[in-house]
This record gives structure tokens, sequence and C-alpha cells, in this order.
């Protein structure tokens, strides 16, 4: 960690002498805690985090932009006494890294190359046309994060158009969640037998081969404005985000039942053609967002003793097109009120079979020049024909207030529950409180 911190501050001295007074420097600090309220306060979320952005403009036809995120999580519960000398914890993450060079080779062509988060789509915060860049899953409270992916991206600007064009030389999975949502989204199959005893739970990941073949990504998309639309047209072809189980064996480790449980995982590679509108009509913000998924076959291999030896039995999990959308609208009301709500099919994490439908929405309230805020309904729920005995939802109150520019003081809760039906794999039934101080400079 001292040898990473070393090489950032030296290319931070490099860039001041080199470029001067063009080079900006900005960025934030945020402290959040999150404790669990349901049976005792214990910790469930403790992180410190410094983003810092450098921006250079060595000329008008060249720019650099980094962000560079430094973050202690504390102390982790399974501590060694050699760990008490050492710093646990502690993050050194190169956000974004890129170049952008304007009218590269011919007029109104721009290039930019590096490490970037491209994000397409016109939803909030939940994108399915929107693949290039894996999702964030490190707090799952705060999901809709971006990670930045070393790309190459062409984007040429006419009148009233623009075309897109991305490469990614080698795909990078999304970041799965920490802490007690850890297993959130990794939903494995479960024996029901009396007679097995899973002794030991291993899991195997199984990434692409990094040559070009298996594992680059591309992407293409037109953008234009049809009276008061802005409308787009997408196509990926790459690797989704989340791995799928490839095979589920139970080994068998003597007579008396007791067997080890081995899942190996992988990713699956698909076709994803998406188009996205946003308007704004009396006053109301419109914006829908579609994503037609053309998976390549993805088959499970299940594996397990029998009185006669073993069986081999095989589940196709990817193989049919499916389509996500989103559909949401907000509005400013009088008095200070703002409600946005979404319709939502397929969240971020399902794909095939496994696409629910959702309602995510919040209501807030300004007061003092918007430097107080006042969030009292806020969250998702989903739910099934029945629903009454069917639903699950999330609902996250919050409160920020920012008494000085550039200072903010958020307190919030999480409260999920549900009945017959789950929001996310891996979530329970959840009553936690939560804290987040951000300082802007």
């Amino acid at each position: 960690m001292k040898a990473k911190i070393k090489v950032f501050s030296m290319v931070l001295l490099l860039f001041s002498v080199l470029f001067g007074q063009s080079v900006n420097i900005s960025g934030s600090f945020t402290l959040k805690e999150r404790l669990n309220t349901k049976d005792s306060l214990t910790l469930s979320w403790n992180e410190a985090k410094l983003l810092v952005d450098m921006e250079a403009v060595p000329s008008e036809n060249i720019r650099f932009f980094g962000e560079v995120r430094f973050s202690d999580f504390g102390l982790s519960d399974n501590l060694s006494l050699d760990d008490l000398s050492k710093r646990k914890g502690i993050l050194l993450d190169v956000r974004e890294a890129y170049l952008d060079v304007y009218d590269f080779l011919m007029s109104n062509l721009d290039l930019r190359a590096g490490k970037q988060i491209i994000v397409w789509g016109t939803a909030d915060k939940i994108n399915p046309t929107s693949n290039l860049s894996p999702y964030n899953y490190e707090d799952i409270l705060d999901f809709g994060k971006k990670e930045g992916i070393t790309a190459i991206k062409l984007t040429y600007s006419g009148d009233n158009f623009a075309v897109e064009g991305d490469f990614v030389p080698r795909f990078r999975p999304a970041i799965l969640p920490e802490g007690d949502y850890l297993n959130t989204f990794m939903q494995n199959g479960t024996f029901q037998s009396r007679r097995v005893n899973i002794v030991n739970s291993n899991t195997f990941l199984i990434m692409p081969k990094s040559d070009i073949k298996e594992s680059s990504e591309v992407g293409i998309r037109l953008s234009t404005t049809v009276w008061k639309f802005d409308l787009s047209l997408s196509y990926f072809n790459g690797l989704l985000g989340l791995p799928f189980a490839k095979s589920v064996h139970l080994v068998p480790l003597d007579t008396l039942g007791n067997m080890n449980l081995n899942t190996t995982l992988s990713f699956s590679r698909s076709h994803v053609i998406g188009t996205d509108f946003s308007t704004s009509l009396f006053g109301i913000g419109f914006w829908g967002e579609g994503a037609l998924y053309i998976p390549h076959e993805f088959v499970m291999e299940l594996s397990y003793p029998t009185y006669t030896g073993m069986v081999r039995e095989y589940d196709t999990i990817l193989k049919d097109p499916f389509f996500k959308y989103v559909l949401g609208a907000d509005y400013h009301f009088k008095h200070n009120y703002y409600l946005n709500v979404q319709y939502v099919h397929g969240f971020l994490h399902e794909y095939g079979d496994s696409l629910k439908n959702y309602l995510t929405g919040r209501l807030q309230k300004s007061f003092l020049n918007d430097r107080l805020k006042i969030t009292p309904l806020s969250g998702i729920f989903t739910f099934k024909k029945n629903i009454k005995d069917s639903f699950a939802f999330g609902y996250m109150p919050e409160i920020e207030y920012k008494p000085y520019d550039g200072v903010s003081i958020l307190l919030g809760a999480f409260i999920s529950d549900y009945k017959n039906l789950i929001l996310f794999p891996g979530i329970d039934r959840k009553r936690q409180v939560y804290m987040k101080m951000k300082i802007e400079f």
C-alpha cells in the first residue's frame, strides 16, 4: 500500500510540473457508517473514502482526466496477531484515467482512450442498455455505480446526431457486495436430502481467456433528437457482468452422507440491442429504456451420488432471448416537492427467466433553499399477481442537511421485509440506520 501511495504522489507531482497552472485538482471526502438494529447494534458498513480528481488541458485539442479513490474499511473481524502490525482494509483504486483528443484525424471526431466509465441509457441508475462498464455492487444500498474499464471510444458528432463506437480489449466483471450483503445475487442450489451433510462448500471462478476473441467487447450507439425527444439506438456484444453456475457437484467423503459441494462459476456472452428515449412534456420528465438480450447458450452441469452411482443432469440457464425495460417519470411540484418513479422489468442482476417486476421511487421535500432535504418515501417494491401473498420491499427514508457549500450530512434508514418473495437473493429482513458525511473541495 505504501508503494502505491508513493507512485500516486509521484504521478501527481509529475503532472503538476508538466502542466503547471493547467492542472485542476478537486475531489471529495466521504464518511459512511451503517448499523444493524434488528437484534443488537452491530456495525454493517464502515468506510472513509477520499476521491481525488485531476484534470489537465495542455492544449486546445487535448484533455486528461483521472480519478483516484482511497478507501479505509477499518479492521476485519478475522485477524491474526501478525495482522495487528499491518494496515488492513485500505483500498487504492484508479477509477478513471483517460486522454481526450478532439478533432482526432478529422473534424468532429473525438477520441477517448484509457480507463473510463461508459454509461448508456436514460433511466435512473437502472440501465439495461448499459453493459460496457461493469456495475459496482460493493455497497448494494448505493446501487447504480459504475466501474472504469480500459477502452477506446470514438465519437462523431453531426448536426443533429452522434455516433459512438467503443472497443474494450479485456472484460472486467462487476464488483460484488461487501459486508453483510456479501451473498447478494449469489443464489446457490440446495440439495433437499436428510441424508446429505455438506461439510465444505467451495466456489471456483473461471475467467475468460485474455485474448481478443474471448475477452473483448464492442459497442456502438447512435443518438439523435426528434422534436422534443432525445432518442438512441445501441448494440453491445460482450460478456454479462455477473457469473453463472457452470457446474455444481456433490463429492462424497464417506458412506455416512458427508459431502463437499463444489460450484464452478463462469461468464456468459450476449448480444444486446437497446433503445432509449427522454423528453419533457407539460413540465413532467419522461424516460424509457429497453434492451433485447440474445445470449449464447449457457448450460449448467449438476452431479450427485446415488445408490447406483453418480448422476449427471444438465440445465440450460440461458438460451432464449429476453427483454428488460424501464419506464419512468419525475416532476417538481409546488412548495419544493419532488417525485421520481420508475417501473422496472428485470433488475440489474436478473437474466433469462428470472426477470421480476419492480417499482422504485422517492418523494422529496426541500427547505431552506435546498439546504435541507427530507425524503419520507424512498425505496423499491416487487410483487406478483396476488400482491397480498407475494411481495418484498426495501424502504429507505432520508434526511440531508447542507450547513455550508460543499458540505452535507445525511441520516437514513433501510428496512426490508417480504412474504413468499425475496427482494434479492441473500438479503433477508433488515433493520439498519446509516450516516454519511461528505465534503467536496
